[in-house]
């Protein structure tokens, strides 16, 4: 459970500062937040667009 919400922390805070150039403090309390109530899907869905979107 800790390495699955370790995981979604880390693509939260990612996307929010390299996508939405969210600053760094800002996108670390946001993540912290959002860690724990967002689902699988959608982490999965946010991962895939990253992949995208860095081609």
């Amino acid at each position: 459970m800790v390495e699955l919400i370790s995981k979604k922390h880390h693509v939260i805070k990612q996307s929010l500062t390299e996508i939405l150039n969210i600053d760094s403090s800002v996108a670390e309390t946001d993540a912290c937040a959002i860690e724990h109530v967002i689902s699988n899907k959608s982490i999965s869905d946010i991962r895939e667009f990253m992949r995208a979107y860095k081609k």
